[in-house]
């Protein structure tokens, strides 16, 4: 609701005079009658001062347009000068908007070649696929070419960061449930992002749980953890489909893979690289305890494995690696 003394531009809110009308004064001194709906919606912002102070005058520059002669209302052009050297009569209401320069950055990019074009920044001729698309340009690419933008655009990443952080400062639950809304629409790239997160943050992870270890009171809450494990896999190979497998069986299983690991391919040993018999579809997903279902793995690539199923083989390159690079140490 409008209330005496209410701003809107330059005018100020005198006195309500019926329906929707409102007398008001402009910071000029100027009064007059104006409906509710011109000014909430701000279709009038003054008398008409606001735009006579803002009128461009001769010697003013905008974008790399300068205006050398202008005679001022009723006339909308001005002669201007571009930084360029150019000189064209421009309309002084679409100065610093649709208009800024002669176009020269853009001519610049013109050459003879069939299928390329000169970048507008480093000058030279590449091919239009080394363009980012433009669909305001005449040639349909943008003038500076994909690496120009990008060192470009890294230049003011801190910058772009900075406002980022802010705007999450103002109003983080509404940044959270964006965030939220995005990844349950893109259930596939959501996925992809938190396997890149996990294998990123894998060794400070392992590190955190080592150092966690050295309590008391978390060691004996692991072993108690690791029976009720042990008691659960029990239980569930009691009841999975079994067939007794002889420990020639296994060593010949083991030789069948040249005696390395089938997730890293690293060949087993005493210290590092430990050799354990892994189901290949884990006992708690209703795999078997058969011959055809066993696999030699290390100690590391089984424990990264874990019950996940399908383990595709996206899955498996990405433990391969997650395991190479601990035991490289980088």
């Amino acid at each position: 609701m409008i209330k005496v003394g209410d701003e809107f531009g330059f005018w100020t809110v005198q006195e309500h005079r019926g329906g929707a009308r409102y007398w008001v004064q402009c910071q000029c001194g100027t009064e007059r009658e104006e409906y509710a709906s011109s000014l909430l919606l701000g279709k009038t912002l003054s008398c008409g001062c606001m735009r006579r102070m803002r009128q461009p005058k001769v010697g003013d520059t905008v974008g790399e347009w300068k205006i050398v002669s202008y005679g001022g209302p009723p006339s909308r052009r001005a002669l201007c000068q571009c930084s360029c050297g150019t000189m064209k009569e421009i309309d002084v209401y679409s100065l610093g908007r649709s208009s800024n320069s002669c176009g020269h950055g853009r001519r610049k990019t013109v050459t003879s070649a069939v299928g390329a074009k000169r970048c507008a920044e480093c000058g030279e001729v590449k091919p239009l696929d080394d363009f980012h698309r433009d669909r305001g340009s005449s040639d349909g690419r943008r003038p500076r070419c994909k690496p120009c933008v990008k060192e470009y655009d890294d230049a003011r990443q801190g910058d772009r960061n900075r406002r980022a952080r802010e705007a999450y400062q103002k109003n983080p639950a509404a940044k959270n449930e964006k965030t939220r809304a995005y990844h349950l629409a893109h259930p596939d790239w959501s996925s992809q992002k938190a396997r890149e997160s996990h294998l990123r943050h894998a060794e400070e992870r392992a590190r955190r749980h080592r150092e966690r270890g050295k309590d008391p009171v978390v060691q004996a809450s692991r072993r108690a953890a690791s029976r009720r494990s042990e008691s659960r896999r029990r239980a569930i190979k009691r009841l999975a489909e079994s067939e007794h497998i002889t420990e020639q069986q296994l060593q010949d299983l083991v030789d069948q893979f040249g005696g390395a690991c089938w997730i890293c391919s690293d060949l087993f040993d005493e210290e590092k690289v430990v050799l354990q018999i892994d189901h290949y579809k884990p006992l708690a997903k209703g795999g078997a305890h058969t011959l055809a279902n066993l696999r030699p793995a290390c100690a590391d690539c089984n424990l990264r494995k874990s019950g996940r199923w399908p383990f595709t083989a996206q899955m498996r390159a990405e433990v391969a690696q997650a395991v190479r690079r601990l035991r490289s140490g980088s």
